[in-house]
């Protein structure tokens, strides 16, 4: 399990939680009307149920597809009333099958609460939580225009509605919010292994897709907001889906599964290039984590090199206290903590609003906002927050960002765009595969110029090997140029005699082998 990853299931089946601690969430609604909805939908690709129920038999005759009980908060217009938070926590009694009955769904509900709260929780006190008012108002019309968009990706099991204060207050403020359970690949609970990594991943890279479909999305801006588990998850999605152009994690794990990371083989720290805000409890004592069996090979965040990092640190903050639902049990007599209920809701208030004041800056392009993202939020005592920030130090060395920098310099001086990236990326090369696929795209584009210049990068990437020289002459022979064409033809000979092909082109050409200089 990763560093405190302590679920609100533990938390209260331990005991630690029992009575309503009168949760406040201290920021004030913005300027939007908060709508919202439930969808309940498949993914087909990829399965969920087998083909026979596991505890009947029975053959399963529903969608096997995997669920994606998919939560939306949007700008709307004000109309209808507001839900009561028992209205969200009802969501768990449908979020993995949707074919239950509503006599179903709310045993299923209300035994899942049951289960982790302590025997002696009262029905008082669980009453009052469920009454709580909200914000959001089930299915009202959305505002016109385009929000940016925001996914919430929860904590290991965990509801998409556990940061539902969050989502509403992000939506108030001109962003449209997805969010979906987290659950296994084939069951409602997860394990703790890259499978169910990957599979959350998956969800988020779902809604991204679904979010393309609603008419109030920008779909140019998307930042992925992921909590304990999914701020594992969140990093792993962004290693493939470049659709997603900002980060935050709430104290995520993805400082202590470094070995989950390696084996992936596409999360690759140093190709991370999106701004990324890290809101972090108090770093533990090496020790506990020893203790705790902690996977402590890496650590992501002290390899970033090309995004810019803004590591915030909320000092008044346990591991838990990073969702609203684990806030709204939480127990006066059982914090765990040195600060006070009330310095807790402030800083959780200042989560929301550290997260809220970056996202208008990556997502709306407000450089007043991201540079205050390095101060600290009014009203905080000076020592309950702490804050690093490091800039990108360049740009990664690969095949997509060197075309990008060839297109705004011009092909002419790939040479010193690869120079200039190389310089930042010191030990950093594309593999021979990945230049010979960009030559070849390039000369299906009848850009021969272009496709000559990289091939003479590759030349000088890999100057030991036959084949860039030998690339390079067909493309000067095609291109015209005969003598640099036996040129280059005699350098690959050189190198390797025993290519016939080279040999018999090079006699045609009326030319001789020559001696490379392999340094």
């Amino acid at each position: 399990m990763i560093r405190g990853g302590i679920l609100l299931a533990s938390l209260l089946a331990s005991g630690l939680l029992h009575a309503s601690s009168g949760f406040r969430f201290t920021e004030k609604l913005g300027s939007f009307a908060v709508g919202f909805k439930v969808v309940e939908q498949y993914d087909g690709s990829r399965t969920f149920l087998g083909r026979t129920d596991p505890v009947t038999g029975q053959p399963i005759t529903t969608n096997r597809a995997r669920p994606i009980q998919t939560l939306i908060w949007y700008p709307a217009e004000k109309a209808g009333s507001p839900l009561r938070y028992g209205d969200y926590l009802a969501l768990t009694g449908s979020e993995d099958r949707y074919d239950r009955s509503a006599e179903q769904i709310a045993a299923t509900a209300e035994f899942r609460l049951r289960d982790y709260l302590p025997p002696d929780f009262s029905a008082a006190a669980l009453g009052t939580i469920k009454n709580e008012p909200m914000w959001a108002i089930r299915d009202a019309s959305a505002r016109s225009g385009k929000f940016p968009v925001v996914i919430y990706a929860p904590s290991h099991n965990a509801s998409a509605a556990e940061n539902a204060d969050l989502c509403e207050y992000l939506a108030s403020y001109g962003y449209v919010v997805l969010a979906s359970p987290s659950f296994g690949v084939h069951s409602r609970w997860m394990a703790s292994d890259l499978a169910d990594i990957e599979v959350q991943a998956g969800d988020i890279e779902f809604l991204i897709g679904y979010a393309s479909t609603l008419l109030n999305a920008d779909n140019s801006h998307v930042a992925v907001i992921g909590y304990s588990w999914g701020g594992i998850a969140n990093v792993f999605a962004a290693a493939k889906d470049n659709r997603i152009t900002a980060l935050v994690g709430f104290d995520g794990g993805i400082r202590l599964v470094g070995k989950m990371v390696a084996a992936s083989k596409y999360v690759v720290p140093e190709r991370l290039t999106v701004p990324y805000l890290y809101l972090s409890s108090a770093p533990g004592a090496l020790e506990d984590l020893y203790r705790q069996q902690q996977d402590l090979s890496d650590d992501l965040l002290a390899r970033l090199k090309f995004c810019d990092l803004y590591l915030v640190t909320m000092e008044p903050l346990l591991h838990y206290h990073f969702s609203s639902e684990h806030l709204r049990f939480l127990s006066a007599h059982n914090l765990e903590s040195e600060y006070p209920l009330d310095e807790i809701y402030q800083a959780y208030g200042g989560l929301a609003r550290y997260t809220r004041t970056f996202l208008d800056g990556t997502l709306k392009n407000d450089a007043n906002a991201l540079a205050s993202v390095a101060g600290k939020p009014e009203g905080f005592p000076r020592h309950a927050v702490r804050v690093e920030v490091t800039h990108s130090q360049g740009l990664p060395l690969t095949r997509e960002v060197l075309a990008a920098e060839m297109f705004r310099a011009g092909f002419a001086h790939a040479d010193e765009v690869y120079d200039r990236l190389s310089a930042q990326n010191p030990g950093t090369k594309l593999a021979p595969p990945e230049f010979l696929d960009w030559i070849e795209d390039l000369a299906n584009l009848h850009r021969l110029d272009d496709a000559i210049a990289i091939a003479k990068l590759f030349i000088k990437t890999y100057p030991e090997r036959p084949g860039p020289y030998h690339r390079l002459a067909e493309l000067q022979l095609e291109h015209g140029d005969k003598t640099s064409a036996i040129e280059n033809y005699k350098k690959a000979l050189a190198i390797d005699p025993s290519n016939e092909a080279v040999a018999s082109k090079l006699a045609a050409l009326g030319g001789k082998p020559a001696r490379v200089d392999k340094k």
